[in-house]
């Protein structure tokens, strides 16, 4: 979930302003989802691009960039020279992409694993189209992929990054046989909203706190969506509460598959200050690894399975992490330290956010979190990449 938070004020207000003007019916029109219910990944795969060749609102304008941007939104599989019979599938986040797994995606196949990834329906092309999907199309979609992998591969993993982390807890707690282990980057099990709860009730009367059409290119860059309708935050709060519900079964009963989990001090959406210690319990597996971007402090009572990487890292300009910096490389060329995409819109002045837009030099830090004088730029890369690359692998070897 990588979407701008729901705020106490905008979603009570929404819910009180319908009330008091007996507007008991949304607005929202009939849409169409993306197809599911196929028997092989390539066919998945066919249909998808099928789909958002006909439904993606475009940001870029030359037609190389089109074509660069239309491949960063479909699955992909990611073949490995030489596989050694492990695979993992990857399930991005909120308005978000297969994009967000391109460099970690690439750095699994390297080793021998083969990698898939899933669009959830509703992303990947233009906000409207998540009015239509439901976490019941999400739970669907990684059911069906994750089955037809666990049947080509001897040992399947499943990974997930904020939503799509809620959605592998999930599908593990209920296919434990087939699931070998999981990689969850910021899963989103707690948020840090606290009026979260509302979406459901507010989407069945109000379509958007923020619409599409008052923010630049439609509320979308080339990689993810910076508005959804609040049917579609509701559908996320689904996967939230599922999530909670089965981390809840794992700290009492815990999860013996091996894991490792990646966490933010400073993620401005989820509440991982509370995750880390419950993740801890309900994990049991010597192999498991819970990252810790922040403070030693938050570790003190915790296994040593956590290890902690500072957030601050000035060679990199990094001041703090935020929920989506986990699988980026510094050298990605959208998301990376010099790449063409930077997400300026994070707290600052608009006059700091319109000269990071121009391009002026600027720090990175998480959501919305502007802890000096110095102008900071959402962070989406990741400066301890090839550190945490390391214990993935090392909680993914046999």
């Amino acid at each position: 979930m990588s979407t701008p938070s729901l705020t106490a004020s905008l979603l009570l207000g929404s819910l009180l302003t319908v009330f008091a003007s007996n507007l008991f019916a949304s607005d929202a029109t009939t849409l169409d989802v993306m197809p599911l219910g196929q028997s092989s990944f390539a066919a998945y795969q066919a249909d998808a691009k099928a789909w958002v060749e006909a439904h993606r609102n475009y940001v870029s304008q030359t037609d190389d960039a089109r074509a660069f941007e239309l491949a960063a939104n479909l699955p992909k599989e990611y073949r490995p020279e030489k596989p050694d019979g492990r695979g993992i599938l990857l399930v991005h986040g909120l308005g978000d992409s297969p994009w967000s797994f391109a460099d970690i995606a690439t750095s699994l196949a390297k080793e021998g694993i083969l990698v898939r990834t899933v669009l959830l329906p509703g992303c990947g092309t233009k906000p409207a189209d998540m009015m239509a999907s439901t976490s019941d199309d999400w739970q669907r979609v990684v059911k069906e992929q994750a089955d037809i992998l666990a049947k080509e591969v001897d040992a399947m993993w499943l990974g997930g990054y904020s939503t799509g982390g809620n959605l592998v807890l999930d599908y593990a707690q209920k296919n434990p046989e087939k699931t070998k282990g999981l990689v969850l980057f910021s899963p989103a099990v707690e948020v840090r909203p606290p009026f979260a709860w509302l979406a459901p009730a507010v989407s069945h009367v109000k379509d958007w706190l923020v619409t599409p059409e008052s923010r630049p290119n439609g509320g979308q860059n080339p990689f993810q969506y910076f508005v959804v309708p609040i049917k579609g935050f509701a559908a996320f709060y689904h996967t939230m509460t599922r999530a909670d519900d089965v981390l809840t079964a794992f700290e009492k009963k815990p999860w013996e598959g091996a894991s490792i989990v990646m966490l933010a001090a400073h993620d401005g959406l989820v509440e991982t200050e509370d995750l880390l210690p419950r993740f801890d319990k309900a994990l049991s597996n010597p192999k498991t690894r819970l990252v810790w971007y922040g403070d030693k402090k938050n570790a003190e009572g915790l296994s040593d399975r956590v290890k902690v990487f500072a957030e601050t890292v000035p060679d990199a300009l990094v001041t703090s992490f935020s929920h989506m910096a986990m699988t980026y490389r510094p050298d990605n060329p959208a998301y990376g330290l010099k790449g063409t995409v930077r997400i300026c819109w994070n707290g600052q002045s608009k006059d700091d956010s319109k000269a990071c837009e121009k391009g002026a030099p600027v720090w990175f830090s998480g959501e919305r979190h502007q802890p000096d004088d110095r102008n900071h730029a959402r962070l989406t890369f990741n400066p301890w990449y090839d550190e945490q690359l390391a214990l993935i692998l090392s909680v993914m070897t046999p």
